[in-house]
This record gives C-alpha cells, sequence and structure tokens, in this order.
C-alpha cells in the first residue's frame, strides 16, 4: 500500500510542476481558446491532478489505518489514537487542526520503539499541511466572495504560494510515509533499532 501512495505522491509532484511550468509559458489569453493544444492539454493536466489527489486520500487513509493497527501490535500500552480515529480527525474541521499530527507522532513512537529518529521530520510535515490548508483555504474563500480585481488577484497569489508547498508537502508526506513503514517492518521482523 506504501509504494501505492509513494507513486501517486510522485505523480501529482509532476503534475504539479508541468501545470506551473507549462503555465508560465502561455499568455493567459492562450488558455482561453479553445484550439489551443498546450491549454488543452492543462485542462487534461488538472483533470488529473483532482483524480490523483482523490486517489492520495484515499490510499492515505487506508495507509495511516493500517499503520496505526500494526503501532497498536508493536507498542499497544502506549497507543491511545484507535485506527479509525487516525483517519477520522483529518476529516473534523476543528480537531483536523492537531489530532492527526498528535496520532502520526503515537504512531512515529510506537514504529521506532525507543528510537529517536524522524522527530524533525513530523513537525515540518505538519507545517506544510497546516500552511497549505490555510493557503488553499484562503485563496477559495477570497475566489468566491471576490467583488473586485484586487480580491481575485490576491486568491491568484495565495494559489501561486500554496503551489510550492503542496510539493514539498508531497516530498515530506513520501519521507514520512517510506520511513514509519520501514521501521515498523524492521521491528516486525525482530530487528530493534
Amino acid at each position: 500500500m506504501s509504494s501505492i501512495l509513494l507513486g501517486l505522491l510522485i505523480l501529482d509532484t509532476i503534475l504539479t510542476v508541468f501545470a506551473i511550468a507549462t503555465g508560465q509559458i502561455l499568455q493567459p489569453e492562450a488558455l482561453t481558446q479553445p484550439t489551443n493544444q498546450i491549454a488543452t492539454i492543462l485542462h487534461w493536466n488538472g483533470a488529473a491532478q483532482i483524480i490523483s489527489r482523490i486517489l492520495i486520500i484515499l490510499v492515505f487513509c487506508i495507509w495511516i489505518n493500517r499503520s496505526c493497527k500494526n503501532a497498536w501490535l508493536l507498542d499497544p500500552p502506549k497507543m491511545k489514537t484507535t485506527p479509525g480515529w487516525a483517519v477520522g480527525y483529518y476529516f473534523i474541521p476543528v480537531l483536523s487542526l492537531w489530532k492527526p499530527y498528535s496520532s502520526m507522532l503515537e504512531i512515529r513512537n510506537a514504529s521506532y520503539g525507543r528510537s529517536d529518529k524522524c522527530r524533525a521530520l513530523l513537525p515540518l510535515w505538519w507545517f506544510c499541511w497546516i500552511a497549505l490548508i490555510i493557503l488553499t483555504g484562503s485563496s477559495q474563500s477570497l475566489i468566491y466572495s471576490a467583488t473586485d480585481g484586487h480580491a481575485i488577484s490576491t486568491a491568484h497569489k495565495l494559489a501561486t504560494v500554496a503551489v510550492p508547498v503542496n510539493i514539498a508537502l508531497n516530498c515530506l508526506t513520501i519521507a514520512v510515509v517510506t520511513a514509519v513503514t520501514l521501521a515498523q517492518n524492521k521491528r516486525a521482523s525482530g530487528w530493534r533499532p
């Protein structure tokens, strides 16, 4: 499951970089012309990004659930978060600001045992997650409530800033998933970190 998730995260990063690179060389007027082949490719790229992000959400939820189950097997007395809540916290508006981080921290601690690895990675991953939520939420609310060109311009600037944050989040998620999965596999096979 982790290899599928990693592949989807890499695909999403490639699609994002492609959209940004192609969008930089196109004039804004070209995007509105239906005969422009690059604009058509960008529209298909956007559809592929939507599909890849939906798949990332689904596979990430499955991975979190499995990792939490594994963590319960590796270190049951210290685990407080159940596998269902480890996934559910991401979808509850107020709790999603801190509970997914604390459940991922529990999973990490159970996966590594007494080892102190991967400590700096989780806060950075979580910072990117929160920053992306704030940037995309602000951008979308400005677009939907915009009454003047300044608000739309600000929304597009926020969306532009969200792109490198999204790429960083994808890379950090790859690192977290890889680290936790490897740690759980090593502990399950009897190797002590």
